[in-house]
């Protein structure tokens, strides 16, 4: 194996290079344990960064109220990942743990605060005065994270000299409170477009208290975040300079390192590595090859990270596939996987889209689980990329998330993906739960666009064994030329295989005429109409007619949890006609007509009532910025969500309905697969727990939760346990047995 030297960190504004004059490592205690964002996971990237510099050796403390003046001495820096948020205003160190950190700083050592570190203990005046600014209740604020371009402010303080502009895409706060004057080295415009003030934001400032120095870097939303190539820069220099005063890494322009001409001299991994990051392509190209021949597996946690910072895009396609080669000599899946996995933290954009592309062509467990949590990343290239993986998988485990994908609304190409995924993965659809099967070819077959992909879909269907919609393949009209009702969405609502939408025309006609046409003619055996809601506002009294003969009369139809499913002689038609004469309700609105022939028939749809309610947060918690608010968990679009801000013990979202349901079973689809989900929660029906669940297992993200047939007006999920740092939820779906 090859040994390991000094790593670069290149940077968007530059390459930082240990000084070889440096004497000795310098000592920092991370602070963590305690923050509204989540700690868990920014805590290590942090580690990361400093240890790769080679500059520091860090020790993590989940308990900085334990601070002692012995227990500093040992340190040069510390790094505050920790705050006391939403009790700002405690003091919760203690009066040993705050005079020994404040005796740090003024005898001559340094701290660093990072994003939200000095939004905490608002009560303690020398805190705030040292770390400048902080998080002001009912002022500031921030968009969603974002990409925006932080310019130096100042090029002649030693954390800043040097370096260039770069962009980033972090959260940008605006309009925090401080505490005088600030010496800001960095800065950024707020675009009120993003949310943001519409001014210049500082993004790092200085301070100096007594001999000691602390540096306030508002950046770090996340570990994401934090693999900003600018992030680490800043980061690095300005833990330096807080603890020593000087910055003697020295920044570099974008020629690189000076005297850098051939690869005399470079035989370990980690110097191949350094020359193949480098900017001359020449060198980088010959340091890639040297990889080549002379890496082993050994190396590969060496050359997973080389992915972050290798710039020719030519030279990172080498290096992945050297990864792959290297990787698969490990017959575990799991363990193969491992070295991608662990560079993922603090990966820079480019090197997180090499690493997955890499955990693409190694399979496992571990790998898809990766590969599922970046479908929701902020990065749509990331985005696209994933889908792509998930399609070209060796097997079919990501058929559902494919066919989730392929029914956004937003789009275009998607059901052409769904289509080719299903007829791919149609030999294990028997494997899936009938009924989720079912539900996500309606749903595919609702969206394939044109005769050549309905007709691929078709086949897969009847291969899983099910019966096809042939509705799917009609056009729908009604010639009683009477006016839509409502919210209705027109004819097309009827067959559109969505739930949320429907058929409706104005009230009390003595006929309504529902028409479906083919361009061929069809089998017909079975019909299954599901109403608006069950016995109000549906057909109850109406003829079947197969090219204008009628095939099947219908009187005072009962219908079952809304759905009314009868058989007519096998008979091909071209067009079918539902004439309606009687009706539940006002008007005989149908929220689908299916059409089937021969074969098991899929399950009956359930039908979803969240939507007619309305939902609401129960406690005053703040909602995250990309968040839609309550009302997004149910508006039966994926592509929207409820979350709000991190580390809350409780959270509660209850929706309303104006009438009595009796309700038999949820369904709730996470953020992001056991990344950012309800784990541990009660169901409340009426304010009277009904069901209790404890780390709840998602299946690709969806949980089904049953219930006992429970008459109430009111569904409370009332929620004490989160994957991640707060429980998101995109749809939360309530089922009622009579409707």
């Amino acid at each position: 194996m090859f040994a390991r030297i000094a790593l670069s960190i290149v940077a968007a504004c530059g390459t930082i290079l240990a000084s070889p004059a440096r004497a000795q490592t310098l000592k920092v205690l991370i602070l963590s344990g305690r923050n509204n964002h989540d700690w868990k996971t920014t805590t290590p990237a942090l580690q990361k960064v400093l240890d790769d510099s080679k500059l520091f050796a860090c020790t993590v403390t989940n308990e900085p109220q334990k601070m002692t003046a012995d227990l500093l001495s040992g340190y040069d820096l510390i790094v505050s990942n920790w705050n006391n948020w939403p009790k700002v205003n405690q003091r919760d160190w203690g009066k040993q743990a705050e005079d020994a950190f404040l005796d740090f700083v003024r005898q001559g050592k340094g701290v660093v605060m990072i994003h939200s570190a000095s939004s905490a203990m608002y009560s303690w005046p020398e805190f705030q005065e040292l770390v400048g600014t902080w998080w002001k209740l009912g002022q500031t604020g921030h968009g969603p994270v974002h990409k925006f371009a932080v310019r130096i402010a100042d090029k002649s303080h030693p954390i800043t000299a040097g370096l260039e502009d770069f962009e980033t895409a972090d959260e940008l706060w605006h309009r925090m409170g401080t505490a005088g004057k600030l010496t800001v080295l960095a800065e950024a415009m707020s675009d009120k477009a993003k949310g943001g003030s519409g001014q210049v934001e500082p993004i790092l400032h200085v301070r100096e208290l007594g001999k000691g120095r602390c540096a306030n870097l508002l950046l770090g939303h996340d570990a994401r975040c934090m693999g900003s190539e600018g992030f680490k820069a800043l980061l690095v220099r300005s833990a330096q300079w807080a603890a020593t005063g000087k910055v003697s890494a020295a920044a570099k322009g974008a020629k690189g390192p000076a005297g850098e001409k051939n690869l005399t001299g470079r035989e370990s991994a980690a110097e191949l590595a350094e020359a193949a990051a480098g900017a001359d392509a020449g060198l980088a190209g010959a340091a890639v090859e040297a990889l080549k021949a002379k890496a082993g597996p050994g190396d590969v946690y060496e050359l997973a990270e080389l992915l972050s910072r290798v710039r020719a895009a030519a030279h990172r396609k080498a290096v992945e596939a050297l990864v792959v080669e290297l990787c698969l000599k490990n017959a575990d899946a799991d363990q193969r996987a491992r070295p991608v996995l662990q560079g993922l933290p603090g990966a820079s954009l480019a090197g997180r889209c090499s690493l997955l592309r890499v955990l693409g062509k190694l399979g496992g467990r571990q790998a898809r689980e990766a590969i599922e949590i970046h479908l929701n990343h902020f990065d749509p290239t990331i985005r696209a990329g994933v889908m792509g993986m998930m399609l070209a998988w060796p097997g079919r485990e990501f058929a559902p998330q494919v066919l989730r994908i392929a029914c956004q609304k937003d789009k275009a190409a998607a059901a052409a993906l769904a289509v080719r995924a299903w007829c791919r993965m149609t030999a294990d659809m028997q494997t899936y739960d009938a009924a989720k099967a079912a539900e996500l070819l309606r749903k595919a077959q609702a969206q394939a666009a044109g005769a050549e992909e309905k007709q691929a879909l078709e086949a897969a269907i009847e291969a899983a064994g099910l019966s096809a919609n042939y509705a799917m393949l009609a056009t729908a009209s009604s010639p009683d030329d009477l006016d839509d009702d409502g919210a209705s969405v027109g004819d097309q609502g009827a067959i559109d295989g969505s739930l949320a939408t429907y058929w409706d025309e104005q009230d009390r006609a003595k006929l309504y005429v529902l028409q479906l046409d083919w361009a061929h003619p069809v089998r017909v055996r079975t019909l299954r109409i599901v109403g608006w809601g069950h016995h109000d506002f549906a057909p109850k009294d109406f003829d079947v007619l197969c090219d204008s003969k009628t095939v099947k009369q219908i009187r005072n139809a009962q219908y079952k949890s809304n759905c009314l499913t009868f058989e007519i002689e096998p008979t091909a038609c071209s067009q079918l006609q539902l004439r309606i004469t009687g009706y539940y309700g006002n008007s005989p609105a149908v929220r689908e007509l299916e059409v089937f022939d021969e074969g098991k028939l899929p399950p009956e749809p359930r039908f979803n009532v969240a939507f007619q309610g309305q939902a609401r947060s129960l406690l005053s918690i703040r909602e995250k910025a990309d968040s839609g608010g309550p009302g997004a968990a149910i508006d039966d679009d994926e592509n929207t969500w409820w979350a709000q801000e991190d580390g809350r013990k409780l959270y509660r979202l209850e929706v309303q309905f104006q009438r009595t349901l009796k309700v038999s079973g949820l369904r709730i689809i996470g953020l992001a697969h056991h990344a950012q989900a309800p784990k541990d929660f009660q169901v409340l029906c009426d304010g009277k727990a009904v069901k209790e669940v404890k780390n709840a297992q998602y299946d690709r993200n969806v949980l089904d939760v049953e219930l006992a047939a429970t008459s109430c007006k009111a569904i409370e999920l009332r929620i004490t346990g989160c994957y991640g740092g707060s429980p998101g939820i995109r749809e939360l779906q309530v089922f009622a047995a009579d409707q």
